[in-house]
């Protein structure tokens, strides 16, 4: 946490980041993070090993270039379809739930 103020969820449990703070993620676990201030928030973010999240990231970016997001920057539900699929080794989605 670098500057602002961040709320994250770690296996279902609520917390908002202080400055300074480092906060570990094992892989697997369900998470989520969000800005919980009024001000751009700042943080600092390594995964490893990173390729194939450097490669999820280019075509998240390649979506919302080619306008195939939605007001609130979302793909749309076949192109989040297609994109959960297709990284589904490094992102899961839990919202709708998986079947859907």
């Amino acid at each position: 946490m670098v500057r602002g103020r961040v709320c994250s969820r770690l296996d279902g449990s609520e917390t908002i980041a202080e400055l300074g703070r480092r906060l570990h993620v094992p892989a697997g676990m369900a998470h989520d993070w969000w800005n919980a201030g009024e001000e751009e928030a700042h943080i600092v973010v390594e995964i490893l090993p990173g390729a194939r999240i450097e490669e999820m990231v280019v075509n998240l970016f390649g979506l919302a270039r080619g306008g195939k997001m939605s007001a609130k920057r979302m793909p749309n539900l076949l192109q989040a379809a297609l994109f959960a699929r297709e990284f589904e080794d490094v992102l899961y989605f839990t919202k709708p739930p998986r079947p859907l």
